[in-house]
């Protein structure tokens, strides 16, 4: 957030609230220009062993192994929407064995690779990277397979505004629930989401860049709205099934001024 001298002179109160439009500004471009400048380094690294790949996105990266020998790299993949990623090694200028090591998320338990279709010699482990060691050839292939299950995450008891609530995610994807998706003029306060959420991977025809959204079924409370009072008696209201839509975090706000919310209050079944 920023704001100038023009902003404060007439006594405008620009705090934002979570579920509340504020206003944006760009107030750092120069970060943005350093992470382009720097991206290479993000997805790649390499020590004496061999290569390291960090991050899967579609790319080609021109790099070296210890000896000075080239090798070319391309992932062809649709990463983060889908969890298929294939690592071609498209030059490889050394005879000698290297390792290459490819990060399996901490979030991708069960997943499988393959190298020229055959299942690794080692197998992946969430949180870990995993080592692949040999004499590669042009042409080898990797395939990755990271499952995608959407999960309810929770945040530490000590951050207290967040107990007995949940946020989504699919994959690496934070997922947030925006006013735009709802009945207009129902309160994004009132959902609840169950702890047994079952959710579809849908693509958006309203978003860019391949955007998948999230279809399923949440929990409404349709409470009266809130006045003046800070404070009032707890009063029971039905819950019935409502339908929700859910979109990426980083992609809330583009359809025009909305509110949002990624943590949501959730409700046990027992």
């Amino acid at each position: 957030f920023h704001a100038d001298s023009s902003d404060l002179a007439g006594g405008h109160n620009f705090m934002i609230e979570r579920g509340l439009p504020g206003r944006k500004r760009i107030c750092c471009p120069t970060n943005l220009f350093r992470t382009i400048a720097e991206l290479q380094s993000y997805f790649y690294s390499h020590d004496d062993q061999g290569i390291w790949i960090h991050h899967y996105s579609g790319n080609t990266v021109h790099t070296h192994v210890a000896d000075g020998k080239r090798v070319k790299i391309t992932q062809k993949t649709n990463y983060p929407w889908d969890g298929r990623i294939v690592i071609s090694l498209d030059e490889v200028g050394s005879a000698e064995p290297f390792a290459i090591r490819v990060r399996i998320p901490g979030w991708a338990t069960g997943a499988t690779a393959a190298v020229n279709g055959a299942a690794a010699a080692n197998a992946p482990v969430a949180g870990q990277y995993l080592f692949m060691k040999r004499a590669w050839r042009s042409g080898d292939e990797i395939e990755l397979n990271l499952p995608m299950p959407v999960r309810l995450m929770q945040a530490h008891p000590k951050a207290e505004q967040l107990r007995n609530q949940v946020a989504v995610m699919r994959g690496p994807m934070l997922y947030c629930l925006e006013s735009r998706d709802l009945v207009e003029g129902f309160d994004l306060d009132n959902v609840y989401i169950p702890d047994d959420l079952q959710m579809d991977a849908e693509a958006a025809d309203d978003l860019p860049f391949e955007i998948v959204t999230l279809m399923g079924n949440a929990l409404s409370r349709e409470e009266p709205t809130w006045t003046g009072d800070l404070y009032r008696k707890v009063e029971r209201h039905p819950i019935k099934p409502l339908a929700i839509r859910m979109v990426p975090y980083f992609a809330w706000a583009n359809r025009g001024p909305s509110s949002m919310s990624v943590w949501l209050p959730v409700v046990w079944s027992k």
